[in-house]
């Protein structure tokens, strides 16, 4: 288990944004968009991510019980790959697991 938080996930989207297209050097909008992200220094927020990536999508830090957005969650099983299995919860969510 392991604390997930928002601002992590945030600052790691230029890096992970680069890795993820950097074999789409022919495609100008994901290029501009990268050399976008790439220019921003921290501290920035999910706001300027999303507007120069156009969705927020690459920031939701989403509780997967009720599909809220949260500055945390807590991560239950293994790190998120392919074939991982794993579950973001909020506190309320967990709290409501631990009740049952």
């Amino acid at each position: 288990m392991k604390i997930v938080y928002k601002a992590d996930i945030v600052m790691s989207v230029p890096a992970a944004w680069a890795e993820q297209y950097k074999y789409c050097a022919n495609d100008d909008d994901k290029r501009q968009i990268t050399e976008k992200l790439k220019a921003l220094e921290w501290p920035f927020t999910a706001d300027h991510v999303n507007a120069i990536i156009g969705n927020n999508s690459w920031t939701d830090c989403i509780c997967d019980e009720c599909g809220n957005d949260f500055p945390s969650l807590v991560r239950i099983g293994d790190e998120p790959d392919y074939e991982a299995h794993w579950l973001d919860l909020c506190k309320t969510c967990l709290q409501k697991a631990v009740e049952l």
